[in-house]
């Protein structure tokens, strides 16, 4: 809603005279006045010579989450003038030879466009409602048309902007990264969450490797990583990065030193990097495949697998019981190897018990030994023993880590690398029966398990010089041309930025005229009541992105738009502007621009929300004789508690059914819709006696018959229906245009009632998601939007009243009119997807939102 002056907003009324008047700057400061009639503001004549009234047009995508600005174009008469606005010449001249080669330069300079109401001659009432500039003059006969574009701050910007010495870019990379650790394979689970970037080798210098880094780093992190490419990713699937982490202590450099080691070609702000030992030292744990017909496998790759051990001897010959497995899938390690250690987690629970006859027996060895494929999995290179116990008693047990150094072997070609197969075979041998027992009807039985545990490679590799010859800098940054780096990502306002609308506004604030985007953002553009809202417990999801290669920086914001879910625009007045569909208020301070929060009374212990589902509710009014009708919304602030951390939440809800009301009743009973969409994340778990209930409050949206005309209904074609989504996500450090993961999504309620099949299908990369949830909660909002069919309307609003009226304003309509397909009007709100203003008219589009 705009922010309109206090005599402007009084003087509107259901008869008003309108004008535009215009100033078109030139390089000092000066400006031509120009009118759509004479008008006197101050001291200053505005010249009646505009003979066409420009329409304003704005506009907002809410599917791609983007915004458009209309150019407009103004025709007036070809004055002449020695004195207009501000500007004096010398002598009377034309002013379209003022406008162009005269004295003074126009073109590509500041116009503003004001409205003014009832001929107000106080400048402080006129509303600023177009911004733009002046790029070119048109002259036809008497009539001179000037063509102004809407500002667009963003266009033609190129990201990052500081280039180094080596010619690379200052990476610019959001989100919270976590190193690997030796303490959990690379492909488990956790290791799966171990987050990194790539960054890009800068110099190689007195034994370290410089890699440039978003900020400075520290001198005592282990940030910087290899990629073992030749790990197979079975474990975590694809989710894992293979990032092994180098264990030197790093140095932290800048090109601000004093003695700099990196230095810039180009760029305003400084260059930072993080240097490691250019060994590459690492230690890592890598896990393997389990493979077995014998064993029950229920993780083939922590692993998890037991085996029952059972069998009856009924003869006098020794019994050995054998179970047999396999890891497999060990890849390769990268550089050269100096350490390699299969370890695998064994133990086994054995008894001999007799049936019948005197002398049971005992188990006399138990045995676990190791066939290593080195170089072809079907021929053994080399035959390992990890138990050989004899026990001679009837029970046997055992659990224990069993070890093999695979660098140790006496041929120096199996120590090159990882196997290519390990067979294990568990054998157990047991007594038979005495000799005159065979044939009584005696047996010896053995019964038992024997289980596998976590397995795992722990190998240290490090990065060799060439001994052959010696290898200058320039060589080996051939070599490496980039590490990974798990160090956080920028900062704004002393916090890191995790959320997509954070990213966006640090960008615009970095990169873009201050003038447009000054920093220190307030909540005049309505950032930060978004913000607010996205990082609520588990609202949207948090960014993982970086970016080290010149790209358009309109292309990265319109990315986090889109995958972040709201929308920045220019408006039409100049200022900068966040929408969010998905953004209600949680604020109970009264605006007449934004939706608020008003108290709608208390919840009755007669009738409580009990459920997440429950949809009956009671409530003791605010006011007496005041409640609630169909359509109204409603807003439980409750309390969720993750981790022992309380969380605040809002549930927004939907009034279906309101109950009778007298003007003396105190309490009112309702039904209501729960979770009203896509505003809504968590459910109250039920309500007690005394909660607030709110009502959601929306300054001058409600639309009566009085207050618009031409009204036209449609709803979203079925061609625009988007029914299945496969979303990829998790981008790789190792390579931008692959990803880790994809997620499949379907609606199979619209496919089904709508007769929709193969088409209505979109793939898209999701390039700021490296843990799903923001791919997850993509869908459930985009899902909502376009993923059934939804309201649209159009109209002439003719109440000025609502001039104040702007795209992303939330507006319902009142209307006796016959309901739009079934739907009831008070029940539907729509979002304000277009407007197109004019002299004394404003027409709008909207969309169902809730």
């Amino acid at each position: 809603m705009l922010s309109l002056p206090s005599t402007y907003s009084s003087n509107l009324g259901q008869h008003i005279q309108e004008d535009y008047l215009v100033k078109v700057f030139n390089e000092d400061g000066n400006y031509l006045a120009l009118a759509t009639s004479d008008q006197t503001i101050g001291s200053v004549n505005y010249v009646g010579a505009i003979t066409n009234a420009p329409t304003i047009r704005e506009s907002i995508n809410i599917i791609d989450a983007s915004a458009q600005l209309s150019n407009i174009s103004i025709s007036l008469a070809n004055f002449s003038f020695s004195s207009n606005g501000t500007v004096s010449l010398g002598s009377s001249t034309p002013i379209e030879e003022e406008l162009f080669f005269g004295t003074n330069y126009y073109i590509n300079r500041n116009v503003e466009v004001y409205s003014q109401l009832n001929g107000d001659t106080n400048a402080s009432n006129l509303l600023l409602i177009f911004k733009g500039r002046l790029r070119a003059v048109q002259l036809s006969e008497n009539k001179v048309t000037l063509q102004i574009s809407a500002q667009n701050p963003f266009k033609d910007i190129q990201i990052p902007q500081t280039i180094s010495e080596a010619g690379l870019y200052k990476p610019i990379v959001f989100g919270d990264y976590s190193a690997s650790s030796i303490s959990n394979p690379l492909q488990d689970a956790l290791g799966a969450y171990k987050l990194t970037y790539p960054v890009q080798v800068e110099k190689i210098d007195t034994g370290n490797i410089f890699c440039l880094t978003p900020n400075a780093g520290n001198q005592s992190n282990k940030t910087l990583h290899v990629h073992e490419q030749g790990l197979n990713r079975e474990g975590a699937g694809p989710n894992s990065q293979l990032m092994a982490n180098t264990t030197a202590t790093e140095t932290a450099i800048s090109s601000a030193d004093s003695n700099p080691i990196i230095t810039k070609q180009i760029g305003s702000d400084d260059l930072f990097a993080v240097g490691t030992d250019l060994s590459l030292a690492r230690t890592f744990k890598s896990q393997m495949l389990l493979t077995s017909t014998d064993y029950t496998i229920s993780n083939k790759h922590t692993p998890v697998a037991t085996a029952s051990v059972s069998s009856t001897n009924t003869t006098g010959d020794v019994i050995v019981v054998t179970d047999e497995f396999d890891f497999v899938n060990f890849g390769t390690i990268q550089h050269t190897p100096s350490s390699m250690v299969f370890t695998c987690n064994f133990g086994y629970s054995l008894s001999l018990a007799r049936n019948g006859g005197s002398s049971a027996g005992v188990i006399t060895n138990v045995r676990l030994d190791a066939k290593i494929s080195h170089n072809d999995d079907s021929t053994v290179d080399e035959t390992i023993n990890l138990i050989n116990d004899s026990p001679n008693a009837v029970t046997a047990s055992s659990s224990a880590a069993r070890t093999i150094n695979l660098h140790s072997s006496s041929n120096s070609e199996y120590t090159g690398n990882l196997p290519q197969k390990i067979h294990l075979e568990f054998k157990v041998t047991y007594d038979g029966l005495e000799p005159g027992e065979v044939g009584s009807g005696a047996s010896n039985v053995l019964s038992g398990s024997s289980s596998i545990g976590s397995s795992f490679i722990t190998a240290t590799t490090s990065f060799e010089r060439d001994n052959s010859s010696v290898q200058v800098d320039t060589e080996l940054k051939n070599d490496i041309k980039e590490l990974y780096s798990a160090q956080d990502g920028l900062s704004l306002d002393s916090n890191l930025i995790k959320k997509p609308i954070e990213a966006h506004r640090y960008l615009c604030e970095t990169f873009v005229d201050s003038n447009v985007f000054p920093a220190n953002v307030g909540t005049t553009n309505n950032y930060a009541n978004i913000l607010a809202n996205h990082k609520l417990l588990g609202r949207i999801g948090d960014i993982n992105y970086w970016l080290n290669k010149s790209t358009k920086l309109e292309s990265v914001l319109k990315k986090l738009q889109q995958f972040g879910f709201f929308i920045g625009r220019m408006r039409a007045s100049g200022s900068y502007h966040y929408i969010s569909p998905m953004h209600l208020t949680t604020s109970t301070t009264t605006s007449t621009t934004e939706p608020y929060f008003a108290t709608a009374g208390t919840a009755h212990s007669s009738n409580l929300l009990t459920s997440t589902t429950d949809t009956s509710m009671k409530i003791t009014l605010a006011q007496t004789g005041q409640g609630y009708t169909n359509g109204d919304l409603l807003c439980i602030p409750f309390t969720t508690t993750v981790g022992g951390v309380d969380y605040q939440q809002y549930e927004f809800i939907k009034v279906t059914n309101s109950g009778p009301m007298q003007a003396n009743s105190t309490t009112q009973t309702l039904t209501v819709q729960r979770a009203v969409a896509p505003i809504t994340t968590f459910n109250a778990p039920s309500t007690s006696s005394g909660d607030t209930i709110y009502k959601v409050i929306f300054p001058n949206s409600v639309l009566d018959e009085n207050d618009f005309s031409n009204l036209q209904i449609s709803h979203t074609p079925v061609n625009e229906l988007i029914t299945k989504w496969q979303i990829k996500f998790k981008r790789r450090p190792e390579d931008n245009q692959q990803y880790g993961a994809t997620g499949t999504f379907t609606n199979t309620a619209t496919r089904s009632n709508y007769n929709i099949e193969d088409e209505n299908v979109k793939e898209i990369s999701n390039d700021i998601d490296q843990v799903g949830s923001l791919t997850t909660n993509y869908y459930n909002y985009y899902n909502h939007l376009i993923g059934e069919p939804r309201l649209r309307v159009s109209l002439d609003v003719v109440n000025p009243s609502f001039y104040g009226l702007e795209v992303g304003d939330i507006l319902r309509i009142y209307t006796t009119s016959k309901a739009p397909f079934g739907k009831n009007w008070r029940s539907v709100y729509f979002i304000v997807t277009s407007t197109s203003r004019t002299l004394g008219k404003i027409s709008l589009s909207a969309q169902e939102l809730y």
